[in-house]
């Protein structure tokens, strides 16, 4: 077996560990709040994802595109990205505290959106870990991780039926995680990491505010519909909502398999001239895997997931087929968004993602108010494929100035 094909393995493991966790979590809580207080905690966890989108500043991409090529291992890169993390974390801080005394359920507020904060280090130090090639450490550590943390989490929820102690167990289990992968980062590299003024924090941060941006632009593409949802159609439309997308976003994570390991090995290629190559090989890849798992996300929805989530959330059949194109659009998309990664061309993203999220607000705010949960899934689907449009259009760009060289 090659060294890629191991590292498939792994990256499959350990992103199958974080799915399989994550999602049997969100299954027990829906069960035990039943739609309604699951839809409230669902639309806190969408809200409070935003606050950590200004530590997060979209760098995972960074990190496995030019680590991979560094000849020491990227130590510099880490160390940069490192103390821009620390410092943008220290602004949102504030905010936070700020929104958590001033919004209703402010404490389940507060506790979600420190466990995204601590989610943006996990991924963070996941993404050094997967450029040195430490994909077998990641998968073993995520499985240990994912298993601790599942019956911590669904042990709280049935134990005490508080939101608030459910937000504090998630956050709890991040943050434990985080540490952990932080010791074993600081392994990796001789040279101690140091702090580094603010003003050149500042400057590096600046350097990568168009990654910021596609990354808030993408949080908004996974999270604005919940929380329009919940305005114009109320908790329960959520509830149902996330209980259908939550499987669908399940197998989106296979996405992050193939990226995990495509970026670091087609970054070298890509740059030295074989772009026609590179695009056909992730295009084909993404589509066929996103068609193969589109079909299997439709029978999950149709026959298993009624029985799991119980007779309160019955209704999610109706968004089986929706999500099921949804999830094969988001695959093309995914694969096109790869190949903009390495061709470096941020603004395509940008512009592609900036017009979906206008598609998304207007339309989740019109058909959501008239359908409920079956609009906002018609609106995530008609998004998406304007994303796969307009990134296929900076695609072919890119193609035909490869071929001018």
């Amino acid at each position: 077996m090659s060294k890629i094909d191991r590292d498939y393995i792994f990256s499959f493991l350990s992103i199958a560990a974080r799915t399989v966790g994550g999602l049997t979590v969100f299954i027990a809580n829906a069960r035990i709040f039943g739609p309604e207080q699951f839809g409230v905690l669902m639309s806190w966890f969408a809200v409070a994802a935003f606050l950590a989108i200004l530590p997060n500043f979209g760098v995972v991409p960074v990190i496995l595109r030019d680590c991979a090529k560094a000849i020491d291992g990227g130590f510099r890169i880490v160390s940069d990205l490192l103390n821009v993390k620390l410092c943008l974390t220290a602004a949102t801080v504030p905010f936070a505290i700020l929104l958590s005394a001033i919004l209703p359920d402010g404490v389940v507020f507060g506790l979600l959106s420190a466990t995204h904060i601590a989610d943006t280090y996990i991924d963070f130090f996941l993404a050094v870990l997967r450029a040195r090639g430490k994909f077998r450490y990641e998968a073993v550590s995520y499985s240990i991780y994912s298993a601790l943390s599942l019956i911590f989490i669904i042990l709280v929820g049935y134990l005490s039926t508080s939101l608030e102690l459910v937000a504090l167990s998630f956050f709890l289990s991040r943050l434990a995680f985080a540490i952990v992968l932080m010791a074993r980062v600081t392994q990796l590299y001789e040279d101690k990491f140091r702090l580094l003024p603010i003003r050149r924090s500042l400057f590096l941060a600046k350097s990568h505010a168009g990654y910021l941006i596609d990354l808030g632009l993408q949080s908004a593409m996974v999270n604005l519909d919940s929380t329009i949802l919940r305005i114009v159609a109320g908790p329960y439309s959520v509830g149902l909502y996330q209980a259908g997308t939550k499987i669908a976003y399940g197998f989106c994570t296979a996405i992050g398999v193939i990226s995990n390991v495509m970026i670091p090995r087609n970054s070298r290629r890509f740059s030295e001239g074989d772009r026609i190559g590179v695009i056909k090989s992730i295009t084909w890849g993404f589509l066929s895997v996103g068609l193969a798992l589109g079909v299997t996300n439709y029978g999950v929805m149709t026959l298993l997931m009624p029985k799991v989530y119980g007779d309160h959330f019955s209704s999610i059949i109706v968004l089986a087929p929706i999500l099921s194109a949804f999830l094969v659009a988001r695959f093309i998309a995914s694969g096109f968004g790869i190949i903009l990664v390495l061709a470096n061309e941020a603004r395509a993203r940008i512009l592609a993602l900036s017009v979906s999220v206008a598609v998304l607000v207007c339309g989740c705010a019109w058909l959501g108010a008239r359908y409920g949960a079956v609009g906002a899934a018609a609106t995530l689907l008609a998004s998406t494929l304007v994303t796969a449009g307009l990134m296929l259009v900076a695609v072919n760009q890119t193609r035909l100035s490869s071929v001018c060289r």
